[in-house]
């Protein structure tokens, strides 16, 4: 905990006023070291919820020198924390996980044209768990990985991506789910963090797929609950395969980017069991 004069000199000699800070405005710090670079970031947030990101370049005798001003400007309520959520990421989660459980609920079915009042709510909870693991988890894989590297992460939904996935799976009973994405902040990005960050989510999916995967096999004398365990399977190694397409801001091409064999290997462990699912579903296995 450190007070604004202790950096305002620093600040105020590279032509930056203090309008973000006050002389007896208390001051929470923290200092991201880069291994790999030749500069470190000084983050400093006040208790009135302003921020400034000083990058400083140490000298060897260690004397900091070469300062500057990377960011300045006001931090929005839902400021960084390790591991913790905001009140409106916790109100984003939960509308597109409704909206997610409706479009699969339907889905399962076959849409609408099969509407069945009983069935729809067996589906609904069967989409309940298996979104709430595999959507779910994954978002929160990739936050609490950018969060463990000290960057500010948090969910938002896409309107459309949600209400086209609810319009598919009415309609025609097929889903395509782009439910928004977890958002992240920070200076100084290496391309082996993003890397990393963007895995966790589809290897988060796999772990799972292999849970389900080995219930669905375990339950066969229990048809309600083989049922339930495909289901999981098949919607964590749907949504893991799509998230490694190597294309815009999916995490495949964040991952081929950092580490092309990691990017192989989860397509292979991911992609193979997705193949023997649906020619098992076509009773070609």
């Amino acid at each position: 905990m450190y007070i604004v004069g202790e950096i305002l000199a620093e600040v105020n000699q590279m032509g930056k006023k203090d309008k973000y800070f006050e002389e007896d405005d208390e001051l929470f710090t923290k200092r991201k070291k880069r291994p790999d670079k030749d500069y470190r970031d000084d983050e400093y947030i006040s208790g009135k919820g302003e921020r400034i990101v000083v990058r400083v370049r140490p000298e060897s005798d260690g004397a900091d020198q070469g300062a500057k001003v990377y960011y300045q400007g006001p931090v929005e309520d839902e400021r960084a924390g390790k591991f913790s959520f905001s009140q409106k990421e916790l109100q984003h989660l939960g509308v597109a996980s409704f909206c997610l459980t409706i479009a699969f609920g339907f889905g399962i079915m076959g849409g609408i044209r099969n509407f069945n009042f009983f069935e729809l709510l067996i589906n609904l909870f069967i989409a309940a768990v298996a979104v709430g693991t595999g959507f779910l988890l994954h978002e929160m894989a990739h936050k609490f990985v950018a969060q463990y590297y000290g960057y500010w992460a948090e969910f938002r939904y896409n309107l459309f991506g949600l209400g086209f996935a609810l319009f598919l799976g009415i309609v025609t009973g097929f889903v395509f789910a782009a439910p928004g994405a977890v958002y992240i902040r920070g200076w100084g990005i290496t391309k082996e963090e993003n890397g990393k960050i963007s895995a966790a989510g589809p290897a988060t999916n796999f772990g799972l797929a292999v849970i389900f995967g080995g219930l669905f096999f375990l339950s066969a004398f229990l048809p309600f609950l083989q049922l339930f365990a495909f289901y999981g399977l098949w919607i964590n190694l749907i949504l893991g395969c799509f998230n490694l397409l190597p294309i815009g801001p999916l995490d495949g091409r964040k991952i081929l980017a950092w580490n092309p064999i990691i990017y192989i290997t989860m397509c292979i462990f991911l992609g193979g069991p997705l193949i023997a699912l649906f020619l098992f579903s076509w009773g070609i296995l």
